[in-house]
């Protein structure tokens, strides 16, 4: 018997057809090599997860360097940009050559907001499922990087700040150009000037507030 971890989205049709993505889905399959049929092994889905929804993002679902998986404690990090998409109306309005409105046309159109940006550290067992046992969020961070107060985060903004998640002896760590920050309280961690004018050799170290 062997498990495998499965990550991709959360899928749903479209309304004028077609595949469209939804949050982050992360699988866990049974593999049960004693049960054969015509030459295939059964593969079962036995629990499943999904954070965020439309526009949400992981570089580990193409990148593996990103999947960081803790065997010993069967514990997944991964960095994230969640999001939530809402709904809302773009109209064309006719005026005649007065000012006065002489036709309106509407149509919806859809937004999508970033509600997350960090890293996620998600337990994954047979017996207990799939849980989210810790996470930290960096979002106004980013925000602020990018000069964006709209709370619009686009996965390519994420991406170029090489987000990467990892472990520090059994602490687990977000990395970006700019900063290292750890999910544990105890963890030390290197944070950049905001300004982003220091170099590295330049930065302080400190421990977050207990």
């Amino acid at each position: 018997m062997q498990y495998l971890v499965g990550l991709g989205y959360e899928t749903t049709t479209g309304s004028r057809g077609g595949t469209v993505n939804g949050g982050i889905k992360i699988d866990l399959y049974k593999v049960d090599y004693n049960d054969v049929t015509n030459g295939q092994v059964k593969v079962s889905q036995i629990a499943n997860k999904v954070l965020g929804a439309e526009g949400s993002w992981t570089e580990a679902q193409y990148n593996p360097r990103a999947f960081v998986w803790d065997n010993n404690r069967k514990q997944l990090s991964l960095p994230v940009v969640l999001a939530k998409q809402d709904s809302t109306q773009s109209c064309t309005i006719n005026y005649d050559k007065n000012g006065k409105e002489i036709g309106k046309q509407c149509y919806p159109s859809y937004v999508q907001t970033a509600t997350f940006a960090g890293i996620k550290v998600l337990s994954v067992s047979p017996q207990e499922g799939i849980k989210e046992v810790s996470s930290r969020d960096y979002k106004e961070k980013f925000q602020k990087l990018a000069m964006d107060t709209l709370g619009q985060i686009q996965p390519w903004f994420f991406q170029s700040r090489a987000a990467r998640a990892g472990y520090v002896g059994t602490s687990p760590y977000l990395v970006t150009n700019y900063f290292v920050d750890g999910l544990q309280d105890t963890a030390s961690f290197v944070a950049y000037d905001d300004s982003l004018t220091k170099r590295p050799d330049q930065c302080t170290r400190t421990k977050p507030a207990a």
